[in-house]
This record gives structure tokens, sequence and C-alpha cells, in this order.
């Protein structure tokens, strides 16, 4: 009976570890900066059978951004505050399906950041409408997470070009 609960236990470990395989960074990341989003691509090996999770996380928050500010007319003019946000990052799932011999290409974007308030883009009262003009990643710290069967597989952290 201990033989075979310590095979079936071997069984298990060996199909996690099967599954996490030697996930590696083929190519990339490589990143641009798209003004609201930034969008990473990159290619992963050594992947096994299962779905992906990948994130992409700035990690030197507060992330600074140029806003705007429109007056009840509907002219436009730069906002006064030097506004930030935080929860900078994007996520996506990739079905098993996609990987083809234990290798993946994939491009992710972080999401598009929410409008800030007048007070925050430093628009003159709340008559005016305030946006997002620009988010600077340029500097900042990035994380890209791979999880396969919610393990995990590989980590990149890296600066923004």
């Amino acid at each position: 009976m201990k033989r075979i609960l310590w095979l079936a236990s071997a069984a298990l470990c060996s199909a996690s570890l099967a599954q996490a395989g030697n996930v590696q960074f083929n190519k990339g990341p490589i990143c641009s900066d798209g003004g609201l989003v930034a969008t990473c691509s990159a290619k992963l090996t050594g992947l096994g059978n299962g779905d992906i999770d990948i994130s992409l996380a700035v990690l030197s928050e507060p992330v600074a951004v140029t806003t705007l500010c429109k007056n009840p007319k509907g002219k436009a003019s730069p906002g006064q505050n030097p506004a930030a946000i935080t929860d900078v990052g994007g996520d996506t799932h990739i079905d098993a399906s996609k990987i083809k011999n234990g290798s993946l290409s994939f491009s992710l974007s972080t999401d598009v950041p929410p409008t800030p308030t007048w007070q925050e883009a430093g628009c003159p009262s709340s008559q005016w409408s305030s946006s997002i003009n620009d988010v600077l990643f340029e500097g900042e710290t990035l994380q890209l997470s791979v999880y396969q069967g919610g393990i995990k597989v590989a980590e990149q952290f890296f600066t923004f070009p």
C-alpha cells in the first residue's frame, strides 16, 4: 500500500515538473510605448501542455502621466498637475492549443489607465473635462511573469527602454 501511495505521489510531482519544464524567453521581451499602453512581445520555449497565463506589471509606481484638460467649449490645454497612476499592468490567458512544439509567441499590453478627475489633472474647475495624454513608461521597471497550470514557470524583470 505504501508503495502504491509513493508511486502515485511521485507521478503527481513528475506531472507538475513536466508541465513546468525548462521555460525560457527565447526572443524578447521587446517592448514599445503606445502612448497610453506599453506592449511587450516575446517567444517562450520549453513549455509543457497546459494553458498559459501571462502578466505584465510596472513595478516602479506611481507612473507619471501627462494630462489634457478641455474647457466647456472643447478647447484643449495641458493639465497643470503631473498626475500619477498606480496598478499599471495587464494580463492574458492563452489556451494550450496555441503552444506548438513547446513554443509560444505572444504580445501583451498594459490596460488603458483610468481617466483622472479634473482635480488630479490640474484642470481649473469641475466644468472642465480631463484625459490622459501620455503614460511615461521610459525608465520604468517591468515584470513579465508566465504561469502554466497555476505554477510560475518563467519571470523576467527589465527596465523599459
